[in-house]
């Protein structure tokens, strides 16, 4: 279930990275056209998501929308950047700053409530972030919250690319160093990620890199 009201409010207190409002929602002409011209079917969560902002400079690398006029949000130009969402009609929903993507399978194999995958663009390797996109969008905007609320100069050194200094600075246990790889935290904040195959879950894939 797509939680609006939650969205909307986690939107207004996130850090910008421009001076411009946020973006309304479009309409669900808009959506369809978009379904018809890339032949790839927008789930009921996406469309809200839409309906909300369409896209957002917000997050560490933004969130994505129909945005033909601003290609680095927009979710039609990110396929043409990918080659895994071309071939299997997955759509990119945000970035993390780093050139890697957020995506949503529309398949169908990953369960009805269409999960988030991270998506390493180098190595192609992925976890599951969020069992359906609302549960990924808080993770995402309470994180990016928490690092701009515990790091200081954390715009600047957003802006610079620094993420050593970003990822290293010592904040204690903040939300941003538990997700998406602390099992406890994150079960408890979206239990249904379990329903998911345990080889997408993050803390498998992270127990694997280091076997």
């Amino acid at each position: 279930m797509f939680d609006e009201r939650r969205i909307s409010k986690l939107l207004a207190k996130a850090k910008k990275w421009r001076t411009e409002p946020l973006p309304e929602g479009i309409a669900d002409e808009k959506i369809n056209a978009f379904m018809k011209k890339t032949g790839i079917v927008v789930p009921d969560d996406l469309r809200k998501w839409l309906k909300t902002a369409n896209g957002a400079w917000v997050g560490p690398g933004g969130i994505f929308g129909i945005r033909p006029q601003d290609p680095f949000l927009d979710i039609e130009s990110r396929l043409e950047e990918s080659s895994i969402c071309k071939k299997k009609k997955w759509i990119p929903v945000a970035g993390d700053g780093c050139g890697n993507s957020y995506i949503m399978p529309t398949d169908g194999d990953l369960g009805a409530q269409f999960p988030i995958l991270f998506v390493n663009s180098i190595s192609h390797e992925m976890y599951v972030v969020g069992s359906d996109l609302c549960h990924f969008l808080v993770f995402l905007l309470e994180a990016d919250l928490k690092e701009s609320e515990l790091v200081p100069n954390y715009k600047k050194l957003l802006e610079k690319g620094d993420l050593p200094n970003l990822m290293t600075y010592p904040v204690g246990d903040p939300v941003w160093s538990k997700w998406p790889f602390d099992k406890q935290f994150v079960v408890k904040n979206d239990p249904a990620i379990l329903k998911l195959p345990k080889s997408l879950l993050p803390w498998e894939v992270d127990r694997m890199r280091q076997d």
